[in-house]
Formats: structure tokens, C-alpha cells, sequence
């Protein structure tokens, strides 16, 4: 008998930390970045969505993980802990350009997603 092996899809603004073995998804992400981060030594692995680079400023926030600045450091805290050490590994995906303003003109969106979390990632 096999054992059912977790599956967590995070959808936007999702944070999943496991110890177990699991496939973790993030479906349709376009401008979005989904994340990846394990632990090889504890197996302690966790997938974020984030959605945008920053939150903003003096605005209610209705999930952390939405965004690239509070999303990561939310998503470290609990993969430590988890139980997950200082060495990890992580990929992510994503950052396309969706939107379009006018001719050559978007927002960027996905542009500016990656580059919050190289540099997030990078600190």
C-alpha cells in the first residue's frame, strides 16, 4: 500500500510550509512569481504566490503573501520554524508582462516582481 502523497496549491497570496513529502503547485501565475524554498538537510520545504513587489504603504493588508517584501520574509519565518536551517535551495517562475497601458508602454508587473524577490532572496 502506497502512501497519497500532500499536493498544496498555492493560489494567489498562498504560503505552504510542509515537513512531508509533497507536490506544491502554483497554477496561472503570468505577471505573478511563484516560489519555491527547501531546506535539503531537513527536507523542510515551502511555496509562496506573490502577486506584487511591495505592499503598500497605510494600506490594510489582507495577506502577506502577496507581496514580494513581507510574503518571503513571512515564508522564511515559517520554513525556520518548521525546522528548516540556513542553507536552502530555491526556484521560481513567472514574471511575465500581461498588461499593456498603450503602444510599448505596460506595467511591468512581472518585471518588477522578479526583481523584488532576486533581491529579497539575495539579502
Amino acid at each position: 500500500m502506497t502512501a497519497e502523497v500532500l499536493r498544496l496549491n498555492a493560489n494567489m497570496g498562498d504560503i505552504h510550509v510542509t515537513r512531508e513529502p509533497a507536490i506544491l503547485t502554483a497554477l496561472g501565475l503570468g505577471s505573478c512569481i511563484g516560489l519555491t524554498v527547501m531546506c535539503p538537510r531537513t527536507r523542510v520545504a515551502g511555496m509562496i504566490h506573490i502577486m506584487l513587489p511591495a505592499a503598500f504603504a497605510g494600506r490594510p493588508m489582507d495577506k502577506v503573501g502577496k507581496y514580494a517584501d513581507t510574503g518571503i520574509v513571512e515564508l522564511m519565518d515559517q520554513m525556520r520554524a518548521a525546522g528548516a536551517g540556513p542553507s536552502l535551495v530555491w526556484a521560481y517562475a513567472g514574471g511575465a508582462q500581461v498588461f499593456q497601458l498603450g503602444k510599448g508602454q505596460g506595467l511591468e508587473i512581472g518585471r518588477r516582481n522578479a526583481e523584488a524577490v532576486a533581491q529579497h532572496l539575495a539579502d
